[in-house]
């Protein structure tokens, strides 16, 4: 598989594909940064997620560019490698934009695809994986946006869904144009939570201060203020994991002068009780991460409490979305105002050990009414 993808060229649907070895070069750079520029992505196809993550990890991957007439129009990188299930099962797998190493992959890109021009979202990468599929027995394209898994299931056969994960933004826009601050568009109840949470706060340990680093080495320290209340909430957190400091370390170092990632504490008085790690990307603001100190007090609500009021900072500086992302917690349903949604799917060559596997599958789903 990996001697037949070291370089080549195809015809597929219209596109010419071309598949190089993925490393970090000028000529990689020169055509994303090129595409990126008239795309507009979301951040997890900007230039700098895409090459922190190549240096980060430097994994056996492929960059395939995606032509019409000469011109490029999509660029993406697959990860290979080996994996089996059921105990029986082998496959070769090519990943978008992911290695196949959980360790690695735990970075939880979002918004995947393709980098591509309007119009050849589905369709190009659709190209992308009837080529991949001439060398590798499986293609895995984790938490694509929904519209997009549809998109492809009309260009494509033997794919499998294999889990939707829910989304949660505001439209901090809407509440732009009619004037609206972020508490006054929330429900009556939460409201109630709000105050109160930032009354007894205030009352306890004096006002609060919503502080933003100010550099890549204070952001830095953000960061890691942030590990210890996170491994708390979370016993599989990143922070555990090496490989996911090191790709954040880097990220942030490179992304703040730029302005695509900031940090935020939390504090009243001299207590801190949150720190919230955003990425930027034009007018949007993706919520990543936040590490917030668990309170006895159950009416002290230190993330859904900070989440408002850095929704009212991003509001005040005029940007149209703070985007919650996937995963469903109480607090993203209490304060986002649009839902959407993720597919993680598979693409497989129509192999007979597949399409037993999908078979069997059916055939499971209709016995458990599922």
């Amino acid at each position: 598989m990996k001697n037949a993808l070291q370089q080549a060229e195809f015809d597929m649907d219209g596109y010419q594909v071309s598949i190089h070895p993925a490393a970090l070069s000028s000529e990689l750079e020169t055509d994303w940064r090129a595409l990126q520029t008239r795309v507009n992505p979301h951040v997890f196809l900007d230039w700098l997620w895409i090459s922190t993550w190549l240096e980060s990890y430097a994994p056996d991957a492929r960059v395939l560019r995606i032509k019409q007439a000469g011109e490029l129009k999509a660029v993406g990188v697959f990860g290979l490698t080996s994996e089996s299930r059921h105990g029986l099962l082998q496959s070769t797998v090519a990943l978008l934009h992911q290695t196949g190493v959980h360790h690695k992959d735990q970075i939880w890109i979002e918004y995947n695809g393709l980098l591509a021009t309007e119009g050849h979202e589905d369709s190009a990468l659709a190209a992308a994986i009837k080529v991949l599929q001439q060398h590798c027995e499986e293609i895995r394209l984790s938490m694509l946006p929904k519209q997009l898994a549809i998109g492809l299931n009309e260009h494509l056969t033997h794919t499998h869904s294999e889990y939707e994960v829910q989304g949660f933004k505001t439209c901090l826009a809407t509440l732009k144009n009619t004037q609206t601050s972020v508490i006054e568009s929330l429900s009556a109840n939460t409201r109630h939570q709000l105050r109160r949470s930032l009354r007894r706060y205030e009352q306890a340990y004096g006002p609060h201060q919503l502080t933003a680093a100010t550099s890549a080495d204070e952001a830095l320290v953000f960061f890691e203020d942030a590990g210890p209340w996170h491994k708390s909430r979370w016993p599989d957190s990143g922070f555990s994991n090496p490989a996911f400091l090191k790709f954040h370390k880097i990220l942030i170092k490179r992304g703040f002068d730029h302005g695509t990632v900031q940090l935020f504490r939390l504090s009243f008085g001299e207590r801190l009780v949150g720190v919230f790690y955003f990425l930027i990307s034009g007018r949007q603001v993706y919520f990543y991460l936040q590490g917030v100190r668990r309170e006895a007090d159950g009416k002290l609500k230190p993330g859904l409490t900070g989440h408002w009021l850095l929704m009212q900072h991003f509001l005040e500086q005029d940007m149209d979305v703070y985007d919650f992302m996937g995963g469903e917690s109480q607090y993203k349903q209490q304060l986002s105002n649009v839902q959407n949604s993720f597919v993680t799917m598979r693409v497989h060559n129509g192999a007979l050990k597949f399409r037993v596997e999908d078979r069997l599958r059916q055939l499971k789903h209709r016995l458990l009414g599922s």
